[in-house]
């Protein structure tokens, strides 16, 4: 009897302890996401999006040492867009998950970035208005619908035009009645001292769709919550990467910061393109520093390094090159008759694959090269004028680049490198090492001004295996003596002030296949002017073309090796020592 009584009492334990253990473990499926900054860590902050609920289940910071793993049981990395499950041990307060072993991440379906192309966006913007907690409406309905979609609330300005012209038509934020605009006031179930962006958008999200039924509310695609957020949240915008063409992306916005968040269109429509997986742009390779693409800091559209990734723009024809199609010395390619980019993405860029360089196949420093001619006008009307008339050239990444099926969600870096006025001669370096690239400019020309005349000439040793500009320009080392056609080009600009020179090189990326990098959320933003047709430029653009394929002549003469920003005010670049290891490791 006594034997039976131990026993049961053993069963009843063991089964309390299942139990117990039961009521701390859960098992979730998603869609992995990923916000677009980092707490410096290396962790990331991760969610899964449960598509059925509309809801997140935060991941990413779970706790004091714990960090979200980097593959699932079987080794493979994980990465924004996968459809995974998940078991984690969970906070039986919060019930959020606490811990997540790798052993218990099995991805189900592959992560699929598709282009950004004939993107209809139906938005659903809330706006928190709930002054108990600390966040009351930094703004009204009517204020929102006028910032987004114009001041007749159609579309044709705000935000809303700024994100079409930018991406020739093919990114478009539907106006209401197909977009709407609400109020929430959800109770305080977020810490309203801390910065949980997941549970204030789930507090909104959950709300909404109470107020507008599951139907209504699964009809719209994205997400933004616009709310006064806590002081713990150092940012102005921020948004999942993913989730942006097939729908699902979250954008957060501040209006605790309202004059930076919303005195133009970069910070929204930057958070947004967030959700297309674009990152930030780097200048010196220094995140954010981009002043030619809102993925930067800047107010213009984004870079071409940027459009060619979501199928926004192309090369020019025969203008994706590499070691077989750049001529040595002293022959030269081109011209390569460039558009200004706000006319049309269709052949508006260069790209050259340098396999020459003996460090290209290094992945920390081998880069491919992006070409194409700023104008201001249409979606860069308020570009920084120094950009203004000229040849913008930025470096990515190059096994990124040259694989984007396998690293579309991985960070490429696009980094702005420097620019070149028209008539000129630039011999181009990284921070780390020369091209041996020569890049001549010729005048502007065509009846808009707005095309520009691209040559290429590659060498050994010294540039001055390359031609003169007026060689290359006028067949003759002696530039005519007869006064050029007027350029459009607008004088220099004043000097640029010089950045800080690294004394290292950047932290190594990891090879052969480094995690997406994730970047931490500081954004600086300026507003959108009256609508011109994308789809109408593009075809002014084209005629253009076919009307001037010979670029007018100049009597400009060489201007020698330039390494110049816009105005050629920019102090030369300083060349890095790259470490004995990249060296050792270099291949051709």
């Amino acid at each position: 009897m006594a034997l039976a009584r131990l026993q049961v009492a053993a069963l009843l334990l063991t089964t309390f302890g299942f139990v117990a253990a039961e009521a701390n473990w859960k098992n979730i499926e998603g869609e992995l996401v990923k916000l677009d900054r980092d707490d410096g860590d290396g962790a990331g902050d991760w969610a899964l999006l449960n598509r059925h609920s509309g809801l997140f289940e935060p991941l990413g910071k779970m706790g004091p040492g714990h960090k979200m793993p980097h593959k699932d049981k079987d080794g493979q990395e994980l990465s924004t867009g996968q459809y995974v499950t998940i078991g984690c041990t969970v906070d039986p307060a919060a019930q959020q998950c606490t811990f997540v072993a790798q052993q218990d991440v099995v991805i189900v379906q592959p992560a699929y970035v598709p282009l950004a192309q004939q993107v209809r966006e139906r938005l659903l913007i809330l706006i928190m208005d709930a002054p108990a907690c600390g966040a009351a409406a930094p703004m009204s309905v009517s204020t929102a619908e006028t910032l987004w979609f114009g001041p007749n609330k159609d579309g044709k300005a705000g935000f809303a035009i700024r994100a079409e012209l930018c991406s020739y038509g093919e990114f478009v934020m539907e106006p209401p009645p197909l977009s709407k605009v609400m109020t929430v006031s959800p109770s305080c179930s977020w810490p309203t001292a801390s910065c949980d962006a997941w549970a204030m958008a789930n507090a909104a999200r959950a709300q909404a769709q109470a107020l507008l039924g599951a139907a209504a509310y699964g009809s719209f695609t994205h997400h933004i919550l616009v709310m006064t957020f806590p002081a713990s949240c150092s940012w102005a915008g921020l948004a999942t990467l993913g989730g942006g063409v097939d729908g699902g992306g979250q954008v957060w916005l501040n209006g605790a910061t309202y004059s930076q968040t919303f005195g133009s269109f970069q910070v929204p429509v930057h958070e947004s393109s967030h959700n297309f997986v674009l990152y930030h742009g780097f200048s010196y390779h220094i995140e954010y520093q981009d002043k030619t693409s809102y993925m930067g800091t800047g107010t213009a559209c984004p870079a071409s390094t940027e459009t060619s990734l979501v199928g926004w723009s192309s090369p020019v024809s025969g203008g994706d090159l590499n070691s077989t199609g750049v001529k040595q010395g002293p022959e030269f390619n081109g011209p390569f008759v460039l558009p200004a980019t706000y006319l049309t993405g269709l052949g508006n860029y260069i790209r050259v694959q340098p396999n020459w360089v003996p460090y290209y196949n290094d992945s920390r420093y081998g880069f491919n090269l992006y070409m194409e001619v700023r104008v201001r006008g249409n979606g860069d009307d308020m570009m920084d004028p120094m950009y203004d008339h000229k040849l913008i050239i930025h470096e990515v990444i190059s096994y990124i680049n040259n694989d984007p099926v396998t690293y579309r969600t991985s960070d490429p870096q696009s980094n702005y490198l420097t620019s070149v006025p028209p008539n000129s001669r630039a011999v181009l370096q990284s921070d780390y090492y020369p091209y041996g690239l020569v890049v001549y400019t010729g005048a502007f020309t065509g009846s808009s001004g707005a095309f520009l005349p691209v040559y290429l000439c590659r060498y050994a040793v010294a540039d001055s295996e390359c031609p003169s500009l007026s060689k290359v320009l006028y067949g003759t080392d002696t530039a005519p003596s007869s006064p050029p056609p007027a350029s459009s080009s607008p004088p220099p600009s004043a000097s640029a002030s010089p950045a800080p020179a690294s004394s290292s090189p950047p932290p190594a990326i990891p090879s052969p296949s480094p995690s997406p990098k994730p970047s931490n959320g500081r954004k600086k933003f300026q507003q959108s002017k009256g609508r011109r047709s994308a789809l109408g430029n593009a075809w002014q653009g084209l005629s253009d073309l076919l009307e001037h394929l010979v670029p007018s002549s100049s009597n400009s003469g060489d201007t020698g090796a330039l390494t110049s920003t816009a105005g050629g005010s920019k102090p030369a670049r300083r060349l890095l020592t790259l470490p004995a290891t990249a060296a050792a490791g270099a291949t051709d």
